[in-house]
């Protein structure tokens, strides 16, 4: 794995973008963004496909918490839902290629391909969108269908497995252990692993530094949380409360 993936460690990720809904900055919204950029902090955001083929950046698949719709945002079309605030705010839900525009190539740019629309055609939207893009970015997801679809059609992509325990799912035991235990690692080469923080420090996060795998936390929500797992990964994602600045000071 020769991708260069310095651009995403020793930084602190702002997970959907810099939020803070109390200054009614809403997550994954352009404003969360812009908010990022002028902080000097790497974002985290999510993306789904619309049914037009438009490429959102919208985390659920329902937009009943955020925008009080009980509306799929897969089986719509995006002039359908581009007016909906975002947690009642100013922003509404953009498209991802107008938070490229906004970004620019300012900070690194993490992107979680969502489920929703069938493996490799949310992939085949978003490709074109990168290529496109002058700035540092990376993909990654939980279905490790979907980090293959990369490895095999754009390998220069800088690609992430997200997993956790996988315990809130309803899956036989044995397809949780391969989640967990990241047993298709071996057959979709990720250039890094990011996981649940709340389970680390585990024997997955140990066998990975042997192996010189980069890891990266998710989700710090407090300072504590925060420090406690600064030994454990390479970079840290992070929301509800605002890191001293964007480079990790790592505690002795």
């Amino acid at each position: 794995m020769k991708n260069d993936i310095q651009f995403l460690l020793d930084k602190n990720i702002a997970h959907r973008g810099l939020h803070d809904i109390h200054r009614e900055i809403a997550e994954n919204s352009l404003s969360a963004f812009d908010r990022a950029v002028k902080a000097g902090f790497p974002i985290e955001l999510d993306v789904h496909l619309t049914r037009d083929n438009q490429v959102v950046v919208f985390h659920d698949d329902s937009l009943l918490r955020v925008c009080g719709q009980d509306i799929n945002v897969n089986t719509s079309d995006y002039k359908d839902i581009a007016g909906f605030p975002l947690l009642a705010t100013s922003d509404t839900i953009p498209l991802f290629s107008d938070v490229l525009k906004l970004v620019s190539g300012k900070v690194p740019i993490l992107l979680e391909l969502k489920d929703g629309a069938p493996v490799g055609c949310l992939e085949e939207c978003v490709l074109p969108l990168i290529r496109s893009y002058s700035g540092e970015i990376a993909v990654q997801a939980f279905s490790p269908e979907r980090i293959y679809w990369f490895s095999k059609n754009a390998p220069d992509v800088t690609r992430g497995q997200l997993s956790y325990y996988y315990e809130d799912r309803q899956i036989t035991q044995f397809l949780r252990d391969a989640y967990k235990f990241l047993v298709f690692n071996s057959v979709t080469n990720p250039h890094f692993v990011a996981y649940d923080l709340s389970t680390m420090p585990n024997p997955v996060i140990e066998r990975l530094k042997k192996e010189n795998m980069p890891v990266i936390a998710w989700t710090a929500r407090t300072e504590e949380q925060y420090k406690n797992i600064l030994h454990y990964s390479d970079s840290i994602i992070f929301e509800s409360f605002t890191p001293a600045e964007p480079t990790i000071r790592r505690v002795s």
